[in-house]
């Protein structure tokens, strides 16, 4: 047959077009058969040979893929985690189904998918554009996509920078590009340019995470960054000079840029200063100048100068004479930025409180002296004798603010506490309306009083802040003839609740008989006028019990018996007291348990001998 017919070439033709079609249908319905051995080795993945079965199925590969990822639905975080593993062990087999489960309507199965990527690793480089649009995910699934973007690692860095660039991709995606970014780490020109070019965007968000991006990457950044800063190139330059201070010292390069923009405007300066305080002691060529600056009257730039400076190196003392003349600055900015300097000082050398103390002598910084002594606190102790001089002194301006000074102080306890309690030595009726305002919290109920009014009330107020540290003293001052003394006394022991009443039991265990008895007497005349003043509810029991756990632990009382509500029987170690001191404690006891409480009534308190036939006092409830 020397040529075929035109009707068996198209005869031909038609089975070879059919035979393709087959196979084109047939490969992918031959690709789905599922191993028979898969299901069986998934329901093991929650046995104990869950091992064995792992690596079976890593062997079996992609005909395990599908059936594993169908897995992920369980809701068991174990078993989920195994699948995960699994299928990260099996590797780029598992890429293509893993990349189509990125879309799954479950959170489990995404989940589990971005994880089963970053196990990958580099090989799973074919998910990085639908991985970059998980980071709009929801937020567990943001952060196992972040962390699987960083494993897969350099081969993912294009598409991320490109993604930096993409309008469609949401602001929430961007956001988190920078970090991964910052972590690959190379290659770091492209990196670098590309956050640059970030702190450009418009989203401030962006801008911050580029900022934070590129103080993460460090040195390398640094050329770029500082060819930036001093050509004028980025319309966000502050956020370029707070990424080199959150360098430290590893941008000490940037040092001779930064003292640059020490002439800048007063945002940049600011910025600057506080850069170079954190570059540390390698910025020690920017002191001169930054020196100059404590006295700028340019808002906020003085105080950055200032810690600047002491954070380089420079002793504090050594600067507190500018910091003093730029306290009395005429310009309010400038006067207000020197005192925040001042308060700030972290560490004083020995020279820093003297200066102070001095300058209290000036009428122009008397007022802002004594703040600054305030808002230190302790580590203005040196200046406690000066301000209790000044306290003692009735002429002195402004006593109150001196009291509020050493309140905060606090130390030493010996020289601060009697100073104080010596402020509350006032007429009757004077020490009443003390004790109103302190009442109130009201400070401006003493509007228009006498200057000892608000002296005594914030003295008060101190004592009570200090608690226990005043409390041995104050009880000293327990049995002072001033009546309008005993009663601020007795005011703020009540607001101190037990540590107050233990401290009057035990004090009165170590006093002669007369003595106790009168003591026990004045201390319940005097903190019996605070019963209607706030309690501390960490003080105050609500039970009975607890009550009878307190007295027990005084040491005073070893036995306790309720015979009704309001009356209480107890056995006291007896052998100490006469009948007139028991009846004191009596009374003490009462009273203690209408306060602690909160009783609605009066209560009695019957002393009994330890044999309990017989009572030996009693006490009532003021």
């Amino acid at each position: 047959m020397d040529e075929l017919s035109d009707s068996t070439v198209k005869t031909f033709r038609w089975a070879a077009q059919v035979g393709v079609v087959l196979t084109i249908l047939c490969v992918p319905i031959a690709c789905q058969r599922t191993d028979p051995r898969v299901a069986p080795l998934i329901s093991q993945l929650r046995s104990e040979s869950r091992d064995i079965a792992a690596a079976e199925l890593a062997e079996i590969g992609r005909p395990a893929v599908r059936p594993l990822i169908n897995a992920l639905l369980y809701e068991d975080p174990e078993a989920s985690h195994r699948v995960v593993t699994t299928l990260g062990s099996i590797g780029k087999d598992a890429v293509p189904a893993l990349n189509r489960a990125l879309g799954n309507a479950s959170v489990n199965v995404r989940l589990g998918a971005v994880q089963a990527l970053g196990l990958i690793g580099p090989g799973a480089k074919r998910a990085v554009p639908t991985l970059i649009q998980m980071l709009d995910d929801e937020t567990t699934i943001r952060a196992a996509a972040v962390t699987t973007l960083t494993t897969i690692g350099g081969s993912a860095v294009p598409e991320l920078i490109g993604a930096l660039r993409d309008r469609e991709l949401s602001s929430a995606a961007k956001q988190s590009i920078p970090a991964v970014l910052a972590e690959i780490g190379e290659p770091a020109t492209d990196i670098v340019a590309a956050l640059m070019q970030a702190i450009e965007d418009t989203d401030s968000v962006l801008q911050r995470a580029a900022a934070s991006s590129l103080s993460h990457i460090g040195q390398p950044a640094i050329p770029r960054m500082v060819a930036s800063v001093r050509m004028k190139l980025s319309s966000n330059p502050l956020r370029i000079i707070w990424a080199l201070g959150e360098m430290g010292p590893v941008a000490q390069d940037a040092v001779p840029a930064l003292i640059d923009v020490l002439s800048d405007d007063q945002n940049m300066r600011a910025e600057a200063a506080i850069a170079l305080g954190k570059v540390g002691p390698g910025a020690r060529d920017a002191l001169p100048v930054l020196t100059d600056l404590i006295s700028d009257g340019s808002y906020n730039v003085c105080a950055a100068a200032a810690r600047a400076v002491i954070r380089i190196g420079q002793a504090p003392g050594d600067i507190m004479p500018t910091l003093i003349n730029a306290l009395a600055s005429d310009d309010p900015d400038t006067s207000r930025q020197a005192g925040w300097a001042i308060r700030a000082i972290e560490n004083p050398d020995v020279n820093v409180i003297p200066s102070l103390v001095e300058a209290l002598q000036r009428e122009d910084l008397y007022s802002s002296i004594v703040r600054c002594l305030r808002v230190m606190g302790p580590r203005a102790q040196a200046a406690t004798p000066a301000l209790v001089a000044i306290l003692r002194d009735s002429s002195s301006p402004e006593r109150a603010a001196v009291v509020a000074a050493l309140g905060s102080i606090q130390e030493p306890e010996d020289i601060v506490v009697p100073a104080l309690i010596d402020t509350l030595d006032l007429p009757h009726s004077d020490a009443i309306s003390v004790v109103s305002a302190l009442r109130l919290g009201n400070r401006d109920q003493l509007s228009g009083a006498a200057d000892d009014l608000l002296v005594s009330y914030t003295a008060a107020t101190a004592l009570i802040h200090l608690k226990s540290h005043a409390v041995p003293r104050l009880m000293d001052a327990v049995t002072h003839k001033a009546r309008g003394k005993r009663v601020l006394i007795g005011y703020i022991l009540g607001r101190m609740g037990e540590i107050g009443e233990q401290e009057a039991i035990e004090r009165s265990r170590a006093m002669p008989l007369t003595a106790a008895r009168s003591f026990l007497r004045a201390y319940n005349e005097t903190a019996r006028r605070s019963d209607s003043s706030p309690l501390d509810t960490s003080q105050a029991s609500s039970s009975q019990e607890a009550f009878r756990q307190w007295a027990y632990r005084t040491g005073g009382v070893t036995w306790m018996h309720f015979e009704s509500d309001w009356q209480i029987w107890v056995v006291l170690s007896t052998e100490k007291y006469a009948t007139g001191d028991l009846q004191a404690i009596a009374q003490f006891l009462a009273r203690a348990y209408v306060v602690q409480t909160r009783f609605g009534r009066d209560v009695v308190v019957t002393v009994w001998n330890p044999s309990r036939t017989k009572y030996l006092a009693k006490g009532w409830s003021p």
